[in-house]
C-alpha cells in the first residue's frame, strides 16, 4: 500500500477536488480533525474510514437552519454511523455536539490533544500498513457495499 498520504484540505476548493475522489478510494483514509467540523467539513469526515479529532473539536450540521439538506450524502452517513436518534436531532436542529459527545456516540474513533493529532494518525496508518495490502482494500471494498 505504500506510504501514507497527507491530504491537506485547507486550500481553497481542496475539499471539493478531493471528496468525490474519497468515496472510490480502496485504501483507508484517515481524518485528523480539529476545531469546527460542520455542514460540508462533517460530510467530509463521515466519508473517511477512521476518524481522529482534537480535544477541542465540534461537529454539526447546520444547513437546516439556512433552509438547505446537507448535500453530500450527510442525511444517508450520519445515522448509519451513530445512533439514529442522535442523528437526527443533529440534523433537524444543526445543533452540534463537542468530542466527548462524537467519541460517546462512534463518530470519532480517537479524541486526542491537538499536539498529538497527527502523531496518532501516522500510528494508525502505520498500523494499517503493517496488514497485507490486498486484504485490506478487499475488507474496505467487502464493507462498503
Amino acid at each position: 500500500m505504500g506510504r501514507p498520504q497527507l491530504w491537506p484540505v485547507s486550500a481553497p476548493g481542496a475539499p471539493y477536488r478531493l471528496y468525490p475522489r474519497m468515496l472510490t478510494l480502496t485504501k483507508p483514509v484517515i481524518a485528523a480533525i480539529h476545531g469546527h467540523c460542520n455542514g460540508g467539513g462533517l460530510e467530509q469526515a463521515l466519508a473517511c474510514d477512521i476518524r481522529v479529532c482534537a480535544e477541542d473539536a465540534h461537529f454539526g450540521s447546520g444547513e437546516v437552519r439556512l433552509g438547505w439538506i446537507p448535500g453530500g450524502y450527510g442525511t444517508q452517513r450520519l445515522p448509519r454511523l451513530i445512533p439514529l436518534g442522535p442523528a437526527l436531532e443533529m440534523l433537524y436542529t444543526g445543533g452540534r455536539i463537542d468530542s466527548p459527545d462524537a467519541y460517546r456516540l462512534g463518530l470519532v474513533n480517537h479524541v486526542v490533544a491537538e499536539d498529538k493529532l497527527i502523531e496518532t494518525c501516522k500510528q494508525i496508518a502505520g498500523e494499517i500498513i503493517k496488514s497485507a495490502p490486498l486484504a485490506v482494500q478487499k475488507m474496505k471494498t467487502t464493507v462498503m457495499q
